[in-house]
């Protein structure tokens, strides 16, 4: 019975690591991209494509921009948080989109600011070379794949938090919402988003980047009277709030809701694709793999993730548990 009951132990650990994995899909193009205004400079990327892509139509995009324990050059680790998880709670939504995830150099930063403030200023720091860049893969990625420019979304954790607040405050006409994680930005400029729809997530207990950046920034855009943004406090994350976050399916729903349009009206019209438009997918580069420090997180439960990703992991049981009987009737017989 006790080897029984070990090898049932092993079966459900390797079961549960499974289950993050298989929500997130394979992406359909690993490259890197050149910045065509900074010469030598280039970031590796992974592109999802919806599954029924194809060229003819115009698809959400969602830009995610990681933490700083995802950096480096192996073209993998900016997937390890919260993009798995948002997969698995939305996979109808999240599945029906294209989903852009650049990789930060190691030793560099989405912004060039100290993360123990929380608060810095964007006049006194210029763009830094990985978020321009990532903007104009953005751009790259919504001219040759169809983007539909009224429904690009801006999501960012941690170091990527503030990536997301300094991309909506240098470029907020690009963007139809935001959802930045756990950063920190700068209260003055909280008049450039005082009709920008932002949903932000901090611990009060987060440790590594002070919760006070995002309250002060929230205090600062509310007096501007916007009453499109929420600012979800949590406690019990530590600087994991992301976890929180890729788990809110209402957060999901609200954020692909969110239409450019509803701002400048104008946006409607400014599709700029053909009827259709030769689509190339670059070769997949195969990078030097590096090890970059594991962001800091707790294990979070994702047993109420969509459909799609609920069957998946139903068929998983299914193969564990008969592989447990399997087991069972195998020391039945060698005890008799």
């Amino acid at each position: 019975m006790k080897k029984l009951l070990s090898v049932i132990s092993i079966i459900a650990a390797i079961l549960i690591l499974a289950i993050p994995a298989l929500a997130m899909p394979e992406a359909t193009v690993k490259d890197t991209f050149e910045n065509p205004e900074i010469p030598g400079y280039s970031l590796p990327y992974n592109l999802f494509l919806p599954e029924d892509y194809n060229e003819t139509t115009y698809y959400p995009v969602i830009l995610f921009l990681h933490g700083a324990g995802e950096r480096g050059n192996d073209n993998s680790n900016q997937l390890a948080n919260y993009l798995p998880d948002l997969y698995a709670t939305s996979p109808e939504l999240m599945g029906g989109a294209i989903v852009i995830a650049p990789q930060c150099p190691n030793d560099e930063q989405w912004v060039n600011t100290p993360w123990e403030v929380g608060t810095y200023s964007v006049d006194e720091i210029p763009e830094s070379n990985a978020l321009n860049t990532a903007l104009k893969l953005l751009e790259y990625v919504v001219d040759t794949y169809g983007g539909d420019r009224c429904r690009i979304y801006i999501t960012g954790i941690s170091m990527g938090g503030f990536g997301t607040w300094d991309a909506i405050m240098r470029h907020e006409e690009i963007f139809a919402a935001a959802v930045p994680i756990c950063g920190g930005a700068d209260p003055t400029k909280a008049e450039i988003l005082k009709n920008f729809p932002i949903i932000t997530y901090h611990d009060t207990a987060d440790r590594t980047v002070p919760a006070d950046g995002t309250k002060d920034m929230v205090k600062a855009i509310r007096a501007t009277k916007n009453k499109n943004i929420k600012f979800k406090i949590l406690n019990g994350y530590g600087h994991g709030a992301w976890l929180a976050a890729g788990v809110d399916a209402e957060m999901i729903d609200w954020l692909f809701a969110q239409n450019l349009a509803t701002r400048y009206p104008e946006a409607a019209d400014t599709q700029p694709r053909e009827t259709e438009p030769p689509v190339t997918e670059p070769p997949v580069t195969e990078a030097p793999i590096t090890e970059a420090p594991a962001t800091e997180a707790p294990l979070v439960d994702t047993s109420d993730s969509g459909n799609n990703s609920f069957v998946t992991i139903i068929c998983v049981a299914v193969v564990a548990v008969v592989a447990i009987a399997a087991v069972a009737v195998i020391v039945t017989k060698k005890k008799k």
